[in-house]
Order: structure tokens, then C-alpha cells, then sequence
């Protein structure tokens, strides 16, 4: 049997990479898929805002079954495809909170720019929850430039750990005090309640950006897919069940989701 050249196995290797995204071109579907059997439940109420967690160990094929979910879902609803990692935003401190912020800032890319700025300054007083800090978030031009989808690089800002407790934002340390793109609250408390004055003002000004977003994409319905979830360390359970049990601000979002995320202990 005639040996490969080695510049095929390092493409061998390339593409079996545990540390990167599998090639959408390699997938194989299962006899039974798990992104088919999410995407048909999707499509067939996206009135009911479902969401979904895909769970397991990294390098279990979470991240390629939810990009098969969104391109199985992609004629059908308007995707909200929000990469953390190619975004440089650290899930070792990623809060609900932040995410739902993170998915407003998305949300408003299908909003036309005279209707998502005025959007955009509400979401952002509503997320640092007092005057001023929200000048430190950037502006509508940066904020979602600096979000990656699955298939654009993350060529604007990523988000460090730094800031201020209790008001400063996080910026990309890497790429200068003067990098653009999307920022988050350092300091925040790791759970806030949706019944809390800054959980229903956040919420409220995500649903009106999701309302606006809706008016413009002729009323279709929305589903929001985020990966790069799972590398919260040795935190991950504590993370996890801040995330998704001891908050209801993502349960609650008027769109449907699939987040890809860590195993939590037992």
C-alpha cells in the first residue's frame, strides 16, 4: 500500500484537530440525528421560544451538531449565530445576564440603523443598570462588529478579564485601549434574578429589540445559537447552574435557542 506524502497527513491532522471547528462539508448525518430531530422541533412552533441544551465533553461534536441545527434551520428563521470564543469573550466569567446583552447586541444587526441606535443605548443603561457606564460600552458601530458568527472571524475586539469592579467595562486588552467592538460589566454578581430591577429592565429592552427585529425580517420567527460555552474551567458546574437554573433571564427570551454547553458535574 503506497504511503500518503506527509503534507497529507498534516491535512489529516488539520482536520481532525480536537481544538477546532469541524469542517460543515464533513458532516455526516446519523440515522439518528440529533440537529435534525432539534431543528424539526424549532421549525414546527417557532412561537414557542424553545430552547435547547447540547451537553457533553469537549470535542463531543457539540459545536458541529449545533452548526448542522442552524443550517437546517437557516431558510426558515433569522439566525442569531454568536461565536464566544472567535468573539474573545471568556465564558469563565460569562454571566446570563451578559449573554442575553450579547444576544440584544446580535439581535439589533437585523434592525435598521435609524431604529437600532436609540435601541442600543436602552439595552446598554438597562445592562450596567446606572447612567454613565453605559457610555463605556462602545457604540452601535463597534458593539456588533465584535460579535463572530460561526462563519466570520472574530476581527474586531475580543473581551479580557480587567475593569473596574462594580462599573468598568472589560475591553480587549490584547488588542489596545483603543480596540473596538462588543464589551461587557466586569464586577457583576454571578446571578441576576429576572425579577430583579436590572433583570426586568434588561429584559424589556431585549424584547423590544427583538419586537423591532421581527417588524424587520417580515415577522419571521428568530432562533439564537451560541457556541464557545464550555470552557469555564474548573468552575463549570457553579457556572453552568448560574447560567441556566438559578436565573430565568435566557428561559424567558421571546426567541428560540440552542446553547452548546459544558457537562456539569453530578
Amino acid at each position: 500500500m503506497a504511503v500518503p506524502f506527509p503534507d497529507r497527513w498534516r491535512d489529516l491532522k488539520r482536520i481532525l484537530d480536537g481544538d477546532r471547528p469541524a469542517d460543515a462539508t464533513l458532516y455526516i448525518q446519523p440515522p439518528r440525528s440529533l440537529a435534525t430531530d432539534i431543528a424539526e422541533e424549532i421549525r414546527s412552533d417557532p412561537a414557542a421560544c424553545s430552547k435547547y441544551l447540547l451537553i457533553g465533553p469537549r470535542g463531543g461534536g457539540k459545536s458541529t451538531e449545533l452548526r448542522e441545527i442552524g443550517r437546517q434551520l437557516s431558510e426558515d428563521l433569522e439566525l442569531v449565530e454568536l461565536d464566544l470564543d472567535r468573539s474573545g469573550i471568556s465564558a469563565a466569567s460569562v454571566t446570563a445576564a451578559d449573554l442575553l446583552y450579547l444576544c440584544g447586541v446580535g439581535l439589533l444587526r437585523k434592525v435598521p440603523h435609524a431604529k437600532a441606535n436609540p435601541l442600543f443605548t436602552r439595552l446598554k443603561k438597562a445592562y450596567t443598570g446606572s447612567d454613565g457606564a453605559d457610555a463605556k460600552l462602545g457604540s452601535l458601530a463597534d458593539a456588533p462588529a465584535g460579535l463572530a458568527g460561526f462563519s466570520s472571524a472574530a476581527g474586531t475586539a475580543a473581551v479580557a478579564a480587567g475593569g473596574t469592579a462594580g462599573g468598568g467595562p472589560m475591553v480587549g486588552a490584547a488588542l489596545g485601549a483603543a480596540s473596538i467592538g462588543v464589551r461587557l460589566m466586569a464586577g457583576r454578581p454571578g446571578v441576576v434574578p429576572e425579577t430583579s430591577p436590572t433583570g426586568r429592565a434588561l429584559e424589556q429592552a431585549v424584547e423590544e429589540i427583538t419586537e423591532a427585529a421581527r417588524s424587520a425580517t417580515d415577522r419571521r420567527g428568530i432562533c439564537v445559537l451560541v457556541d464557545g460555552l464550555e470552557k469555564m474551567n474548573g468552575e463549570a458546574g457553579e457556572r453552568f447552574r448560574q447560567v441556566f437554573q438559578q436565573t430565568r433571564l435566557l428561559a424567558d427570551a421571546r426567541w428560540c435557542a440552542v446553547y452548546a454547553a459544558p457537562r456539569p458535574p453530578p
